[in-house]
């Protein structure tokens, strides 16, 4: 993926991007969420939105237009509401940027900027969703905000993150197997989270309800 001709696309098309809609159904959904955190939190020009993609598509922002960027995400590039969605952005438009796992899928066409990914063991985060995002957004506020200063570190954290997490996993795999063991009959099991990682909690309190109601396991998730 190349977020450096991704941006001067944009940039060439669009001029400054005023407003991001980050955009997708279930988990896809989650994957977005450090993006929007990120414009959130160190933008001086963008606002952010995280909306799922059916509300976007039957309720779009009134803000809408050229100078609005869409992220869009679906795994299986075939769901129907990021379509719909996609199709709203462009209808009004604004940039728009698919990102599938399947080549070859309604997500993957030349309508509209699109990237597909790689989701096998030993994929580098920086090509993952997550990454691909904020690889974008990097990109985009170098281009577009003068006084951002983040761009250096964001690019050497990305060469850095695969180390540092496959560390950490072996650090704490241990640690994670006695936890299980400790507290598996606890009838309550709270996950709590904030910042860019408020997503991933409910991933993890849905993977647990869902084991709860497969009869699997007794606990049930709360999310704070």
């Amino acid at each position: 993926m190349d977020a450096v001709k991704i941006v001067n696309k944009i940039n060439k098309e669009h001029g400054t991007i005023k407003n991001v809609y980050f955009l997708a159904c279930g988990g896809s959904l989650v994957d977005l969420y450090p993006g929007y955190y990120f414009v959130r939190a160190e933008s001086t020009v963008m606002d952010a939105q995280w909306i799922p993609a059916r509300e976007f598509a039957l309720t779009p922002p009134k803000k809408l237009g050229k100078d609005s960027l869409l992220i869009i995400c679906s795994h299986s590039g075939k769901t129907k509401e990021c379509l719909e969605a996609a199709k709203t952005g462009m209808d009004a438009g604004a940039a728009v940027v698919t990102m599938t796992h399947a080549p070859g899928s309604p997500c993957d066409t030349d309508k509209w900027i699109s990237v597909v990914y790689d989701w096998a063991p030993g994929v580098k985060e920086a090509e993952k969703p997550q990454g691909i995002v904020l690889r974008i957004l990097n990109e985009l506020m170098k281009v577009q905000e003068p006084g951002y200063k983040l761009y250096d570190k964001i690019v050497e954290g990305f060469e850095k993150i695969d180390d540092v997490i496959a560390a950490a996993v072996k650090d704490q795999q241990n640690a994670a197997w006695l936890f299980a063991e400790k507290y598996s009959e606890e009838p309550n099991l709270y996950i709590m989270a904030s910042g860019a990682s408020y997503s991933h909690l409910l991933t993890s309190g849905n993977a647990v309800d869902g084991l709860r109601l497969s009869e699997q396991c007794g606990i049930f998730p709360r999310t704070v």
